[in-house]
């Protein structure tokens, strides 16, 4: 399957700013049924004035079945009221990094941010998005359906151009077309 499939199932939101100060998230869906999240900071605006990201110094990175399940519910409760922050190390990556979610009122509606603290050598470089409560429910249910291991082999079986599979009555899976 060539990766223009695998662009084109992806979830987009961008920050853009008019002094080149943006950020671009992208979540995409990668061979193996998880999330890949991809955020980029803006570094310029083009001759049509469309935002520019760099994307070669983008932070990339995924979670664990556990990270996800401890995301989707530190979102559920945010939705609820209960306001609070989450972080994730990321120590085994190439790039050492740190990843926070925030939740907060601001004017009088619920707000999430997104950041990440990558540690590098010589200093630190920091992404930082903020997302709507709209947005959010976006990332919260394909991280629920990611960590789906029902879900996830469906994921999977479609990217792999297969038919899904359905129980049969006796307890065992087939292939089916409807």
């Amino acid at each position: 399957m060539s990766n223009n499939v695998y662009k084109q199932l992806m979830f987009q939101t961008l920050r853009a700013g008019k002094q080149g100060n943006g950020t671009l998230l992208q979540v995409s869906l990668t061979r193996n049924g998880s999330l890949m999240f991809h955020m980029a900071q803006q570094n310029g605006i083009n001759q049509n004035g469309l935002p520019t990201f760099d994307h070669q110094n983008a932070s990339k990175f995924s979670f664990s079945n556990i990270e996800s399940a401890s995301i989707v519910n530190f979102i559920e409760n945010a939705m609820q009221g209960e306001l609070k922050k989450i972080s994730f190390m990321h120590r085994n990556a190439r790039t050492p990094k740190d990843i926070v979610f925030e939740s907060s009122i601001y004017n009088n509606m619920i707000q999430f941010k997104i950041s990440v603290f990558h540690k590098l050598q010589q200093d630190q470089r920091v992404f930082n998005l903020y997302l709507s409560i709209d947005e959010m429910e976006v990332i919260k249910e394909n991280l629920k359906s990611s960590y789906n291991v029902y879900q996830k082999a469906n994921a999977i079986l479609a990217l792999m151009n297969i038919l899904p599979m359905r129980e049969g009555a006796n307890g065992n899976y087939q292939n089916y077309s409807d």
